[in-house]
């Protein structure tokens, strides 16, 4: 079989940067775009306009109201000042509070993000539906790139990276071939890192991190 053509990444744009529900989301919402439109990469470079559309998917979403929303928020903030006074600390998000944040997120409801995040054990799932306007060069404009995957999230300490472990991603009606899957989790990993390191709060997270996980049903991320 011939190899896929690189991996397509999101590319960096305005109001997808550190928005109020804190930049630890932007992590998680960077790590499971660059699986889809990064997977997308793949199957958009030969299949174009049939795995894409002109509409975006319904994507289930959930808001656990103020309690929730402002619960996960303070998590975040007592997380973000251990970081910043360079001290342990530990971030626990449930899915509920990851969506209640997305669902409360303004900027990604201006660039036409939707998200709905699961989690099982040690996986995650989301369901998304983006804008080809994330995709560089222009590439098919105007649509949109619907679809879920499930994978392991991941860090290796020693080079203070995340990795993303694939299981299983569907573009618009077509699912991936699940021997592509780990070549795509390796072209993932490169290009997600180097955008993970320009953003400065989150690399100063992953400068301290020793773990980023989803352990027993939630996101879990460690840090000296």
């Amino acid at each position: 079989m011939a190899n896929p053509p690189p991996v397509v990444v999101v590319k960096e744009k305005r109001g997808l940067g550190c928005f109020g529900a804190g930049c630890l989301i932007v992590l998680v919402a960077v790590l499971l775009c660059a699986a889809l439109v990064g997977g997308g990469g793949y199957f958009l470079y030969s299949k174009g306009n049939a795995l894409t559309s002109q509409t975006p998917s319904t994507v289930q979403t959930f808001d656990g109201g103020d309690d929730v929303y402002h619960a996960a928020e303070q998590k975040l903030t007592t997380f973000n000042q251990a970081v910043q006074q360079g001290q342990p600390g530990t971030l626990e998000l449930t899915a509920d509070e990851i969506n209640t944040l997305i669902a409360r997120a303004p900027d990604f409801n201006a660039s036409q993000v939707h998200l709905f995040v699961s989690m099982t054990d040690n996986k995650g799932k989301v369901q998304m539906s983006l804008p080809t306007s994330l995709l560089p060069l222009g590439i098919l404009k105007d649509r949109f790139i619907n679809g879920e995957a499930e994978f392991t999230p991941g860090f290796d300490s020693s080079t203070k990276s995340v990795t993303l472990l694939l299981h299983s991603l569907r573009i618009g009606s077509e699912d991936v071939p699940k021997e592509n899957l780990p070549m795509i989790s390796e072209q993932i990993a490169g290009p997600l890192n180097t955008q993970l390191d320009q953003t400065p709060a989150v690399k100063q997270v992953l400068d301290r991190a020793t773990s980023i996980e989803v352990r027993n049903g939630k996101f879990v991320v460690q840090t000296q």
